[in-house]
């Protein structure tokens, strides 16, 4: 399974979908997708996006998210806003805030900024404020 994935990440991510939960779906399927997401970011976003149960494609997208804020800080906030509130995608995005913010601060500001949700905007505003700090000493 593991030279599957590392091989072709994007069948092994189609094979999963049809298994069932008890057949260690979720885990095989995040895995693949992981991987794929490594050779190609935005296809395994569709595929992701694809995905019929709510918690499985919330779990797939916040996967990817924390995948993308490795090299693109922007991108990954940005696929992680896209998903439903919830505790896990708060702490991701306020984590994601203050580590953008230790390399381009005013790009973090500007971005956070455009959240409509003042609470959320007013929390991500303080982890920016935190990673700004943290640049600086």
């Amino acid at each position: 399974m593991e030279r599957w994935s590392k091989a072709s990440p994007r069948s092994v991510a189609q094979w999963a979908a049809g298994l069932k939960v008890e057949q260690g779906r979720g885990e095989i399927l995040s895995q693949a997708v992981l991987l794929w997401a490594n050779t190609d970011l935005e296809s395994a976003i569709v595929f992701a996006k694809s995905e019929e149960s709510d918690i499985a494609r919330s779990a797939l997208l916040l996967g990817l998210a924390h995948e993308s804020l490795q090299y693109d800080a922007r991108r990954g906030l940005e696929l992680a806003a896209e998903l439903s509130p919830s505790v896990d995608r708060d702490e991701f995005l306020e984590k994601g805030a203050m580590e953008w913010a230790l390399t381009g601060a005013d790009q973090v500001v500007a971005w956070v900024k455009q959240i409509s949700d003042l609470a959320l905007r007013d929390r991500l505003l303080a982890s920016a404020a935190i990673g700004m700090a943290e640049s600086q000493s």
